[in-house]
């Protein structure tokens, strides 16, 4: 019975740790396909800008070239970085809930096991007591 009881507990606490590296391994794959995304463009955006200045007759047209590919890299990496803060705070939401379910169940465990321990001590104590009482009668 003990057994069982261990052993369904570990499953649920396994279940609930499969869960949290689920929930990390697609934030990483998230972020890693954002990542490569972003390279990906930020390539093309760098390739496009090369042939843009080469094309270039003037410095003037140099310096608006710089500039419209300088706020274009800015706006993708400004774009990933949100994207990327909104896969963590899924992340941290949805860990957050895990852990603080664990908690919950490992203290609802732990008050369990104290309970059945106190039963099991009163149990032990009443014998113990019936036991004396019953010396004491014979020795009477």
């Amino acid at each position: 019975m003990m057994n069982e009881k261990f052993t369904k507990e570990f499953k649920a606490n396994i279940n609930a740790v499969a869960a949290l590296v689920e929930a990390n391994s697609g934030a990483a794959e998230k972020l890693f396909r954002q990542q490569a995304e972003l390279a990906n463009d930020l390539w093309k955006a760098n390739v496009a800008h090369a042939i843009t200045l080469v094309d270039c007759k003037d410095v003037k047209t140099v310096v608006e070239a710089n500039k419209a590919w300088g706020q274009d890299v800015n706006e993708k990496v400004v774009a990933v970085t949100k994207a990327n803060m909104a896969v963590m705070e899924d992340v941290r939401g949805s860990t957050s809930e895990l852990v603080e379910g664990l908690v919950k169940q490992t203290q609802s465990q732990v008050e369990a096991t104290v309970e059945e321990a106190k039963a099991k001590v009163e149990e032990t104590v009443k014998a113990v007591q019936g036991q004396v009482q019953k010396a004491t009668k014979k020795a009477a």
